[in-house]
């Protein structure tokens, strides 16, 4: 009984420090660099028209540029003047995306977000600040310089720049 009980410890120590080392992996800013069928591995090309629709970005890409903190939040960068932010975790082979909503947001559509805060699509955080519902993405694989992550049929690729 007692080496079942030290291997169980043991086991639950691995996976704690496993997530760690991910949770350390996952610092940095990252790139969008393309999406990909997850059956075949090969890359998807959207049309022209379906990219151009998305809101614009610096790197021009449809994604941020997106900063990963040790603190647990990340930013997203799309332009100078147009800078996300909100509270990131992972548990095992999930990340959790919790964006903010800008107290400017709020105040100029407040009617709007008192029915959502009611309609719990959005809520109040322990800190004050007002947050989307959760996305969570799927890990396929992370290493020093590359973030993979999507769906049962799509993942999208993230290469490190800083």
């Amino acid at each position: 009984m007692r080496t079942l009980i030290n291997v169980i410890l043991i086991l639950q120590f691995g996976i704690l420090s496993a997530q760690q080392s991910q949770s350390k992996l996952i610092i940095g800013t990252w790139r969008f660099e393309k999406e990909c069928d997850f059956r075949t591995e090969h890359e998807i090309y959207k049309d022209i028209l379906e990219t151009s629709c998305g809101p614009m970005t610096e790197n021009g890409l449809e994604s941020p540029d997106r900063t990963f903190k040790s603190n647990g939040e990340y930013t997203d960068y799309y332009t100078t003047e147009n800078i996300r932010v909100g509270n990131w975790k992972l548990e095992k082979t999930k990340l959790s995306l919790n964006s903010r909503i800008s107290k400017k947001v709020f105040d100029s559509r407040k009617e709007l977000m008192e029915r959502y805060l009611k309609e719990q699509l959005i809520t109040k955080g322990e800190d004050g600040k007002y947050y989307t519902r959760p996305v969570e993405l799927n890990i396929k694989n992370l290493t020093d310089d590359r973030l993979e992550f999507g769906s049962e049929k799509l993942y999208r690729v993230w290469k490190r720049i800083k």
